[in-house]
């Protein structure tokens, strides 16, 4: 009897030891192995060293103790037959970046809140130039024109190792207020239940999962579209930030995304009230039309609250519900901080006027240092509000915005966040609000093999986050497009004209229209109109589909005024010929040159 126990439990350690082999086994062939690397754990915020990633095709197939690798490659040796090796060196891997606020029409904008009428799939070059080349290998386009949105659903259905990741709300979605005459290209305008009812059920159709409900809805409307939208199972988000609807009543309609962190002021304190109010307390010029004036307002309101103890007290309220309800709120960080000159480099929710430094002109030096003092507090009362189980993912909002994750990773850190903290912020607290944690946001076995290599870790130089990086898109090895505007403003700055005209056709092959489109204007808003005309004729040139489209009248035309406005008639009349020379049907066009003229 004992030795047939004693050949019983023999049986079950070789059965043990087969099944542990059978274990280690890959089912799928390995195409990439990225051997011997630190891994950033971004569920739990720890660093697991000396781990090897197997990737199949677009997936992570399995992460395996550097250890095992050699036992699991001779167990599997025709799975390992055509694999390439990345050597990790005990480099920092972190899951790629995810944005949750980004808008292509802003990154096309080609003046103050306009963009082209019509897109194609070379537009998509755009997302890899701002956002892939710096590791964000995920965005949510937080509202687009609706004449984009064929275009961009198929980027959307159809994910390539090329581009980042994309994910649609459609327009964001206004009610039709008589005050709003003229919405935003990239706003949808729905009156009543029924059109409401009609524009999610084609929106869900179409294949899109999120929307966008903006502030200029009212409560009814919200309601209604919520309600419909409940039915389709869109996950919702909301920015709600002038007193028609605030947080708390938009979280008990089922709002569960935020953006931007500065809209909790409105949910707490009236603008119409406090706005004088706070403008009285610090001295600040009345608020111009500027988007840096409203950006600075944002900011200081945070002082405004910390002043005062009731509202304080009413802001931490807040935060308690928004944990308990298990909202997110995304960032937009890097935006206000460029107000409060606090960035390595500048940039806003608008590009136009264009400028590479924060314009407040009439703030006195003591009214910019109490701004600076303000960001400080906003970024401690994102500390509390995280600490409070509030949760923060980076949505960055303006038109640099790969570069800007990077910034708002180190502005948090700065702020006194752990850089685990930050790391989180921009990668699973996107995911989980977005809904793919179970493909995106960490790496583990079977997620998207969508992460970055560290060439030298953050962890131990916060500069590193900027420096050499290796991108794993869908599985590839991401080669980073060239940005040719970097190298044409440098001609622009130093005067080089004929070198970047040069430039143009030495790079051709290599170019899309929207490139050479964005200088065009940029030249125009910087008073090089000559070198814009001569940039609008290779574009016409080069691109035979953009014959006729690369003039846009109301932009040329605004331009033109806005010459005259800063007395510089010249210019002025060179824009207002232009626009009669494209555009000789146009009544408007020969008005505005005789009135000038004359």
């Amino acid at each position: 009897m004992i030795k047939y126990l004693l050949y019983f439990l023999c049986f079950l350690q070789i059965a043990s030891i087969d099944d542990d082999q059978n274990k280690s086994k890959i089912n799928t062939t390995v195409d990439l192995v990225i051997k011997e690397v630190n891994l950033f754990d971004s569920e739990h915020k720890i660093i697991v060293p000396n781990q090897c990633i197997l990737i199949s095709k677009d997936k992570i197939v399995d992460i395996i103790e550097s250890s095992d690798l050699e036992k699991s490659m001779e167990l599997n040796a025709e799975r390992f037959k055509e694999s390439k090796f990345i050597e990790g060196k005990e480099r920092l891997v972190v899951p790629g970046f995810i944005d949750t606020h980004v808008h292509l029409r802003q990154m096309l904008d080609i003046s103050r809140g306009t963009g082209p009428e019509f897109i194609d799939d070379s537009y998509r070059k755009l997302l890899a130039q701002n956002c892939l080349n710096h590791g964000t290998t995920t965005i949510i386009d937080m509202g687009q024109p609706e004449e984009w949105m064929e275009v961009c659903l198929n980027w959307q259905k159809n994910p390539s190792p090329l581009y980042p990741s994309n994910y649609l709300v459609g327009g964001a979605i206004i009610s039709d207020f008589k005050w709003n005459k003229n919405p935003a290209q990239h706003h949808t305008v729905v009156s009543g239940a029924k059109e409401a009812a009609k524009k999610i059920k084609k929106y869900a159709k179409y294949g899109v999962k999120y929307l966008k409900l903006y502030w200029k809805l009212s409560p009814d409307d919200m309601a209604l579209i919520i309600g419909e939208a409940k039915k389709h199972q869109f996950i919702l988000n909301a920015h709600v930030d002038q007193n028609i609807v605030e947080i708390p009543e938009a979280m008990e309609m089922g709002v569960s995304n935020f953006e931007h962190f500065f809209t909790v002021t409105p949910s707490i304190l009236n603008y119409d009230t406090h706005w004088d109010l706070m403008n009285l307390t610090y001295g600040l010029p009345n608020m111009s039309n500027h988007i840096d004036d409203f950006s600075a307002a944002m900011v200081f309101f945070f002082k405004y609250i910390q002043e005062k103890p009731e509202l304080e007290s009413k802001l931490f309220k807040l935060f308690d519900d928004m944990a308990v309800e298990g909202v997110s709120i995304s960032t937009a960080v890097h935006v206000l901080a460029g107000a409060a000159n606090k960035t390595e480099f500048f940039s806003s929710f608008s590009y136009y006027p264009i400028r590479e430094e924060v314009f407040l002109p009439k703030y006195s030096e003591k009214q910019k240092e109490q701004l600076q003092e303000a960001f400080d507090h906003m970024m401690n009362y994102m500390k509390i509000a995280h600490e409070k189980g509030v949760q923060i993912r980076i949505g960055t909002d303006n038109r640099e915005a790969g570069k800007s994750v990077l910034s708002e990773i180190k502005l948090f850190v700065d702020s006194g966040f752990l850089l685990e903290e930050a790391l989180q912020f921009a990668t699973w607290n996107g995911a989980l609000a977005m809904n793919l944690q179970e493909s995106i946001g960490s790496l583990k076995k079977d997620k998207a093999a969508d992460l970055i290599i560290f060439d030298k870790s953050p962890f131990d130089d916060l500069s590193n986050l900027d420096g050499p990086k290796t991108i794993i898109k869908g599985g590839e090895v991401y080669e980073r497009i060239k940005v040719f505007k970097d190298e044409a403003l440098a001609y622009i700055a130093a005067k080089k004209f004929d070198k970047l005209l040069q430039a143009v056709d030495e790079n051709k092959n290599n170019l899309e229209a929207f490139e050479l489109i964005d200088l065009v204007y940029y030249c125009f808003h910087s008073g090089h109109i000559e070198t814009g005309i001569a940039l609008a004729n290779k574009t016409e040139e080069m691109f035979e589909d953009f014959k006729g489209v690369v003039y846009y009248e109301k932009v040329i035309n605004w331009l033109a005024y806005d010459y005259l406005a800063k007395d510089e008639k010249e210019k002025a009349l060179k824009l207002l010929k232009l626009n009669v020379a494209m555009f000789p049907k146009s009544e408007n066009a020969a008005k505005n040159l005789r009135e000038i003229i004359n």
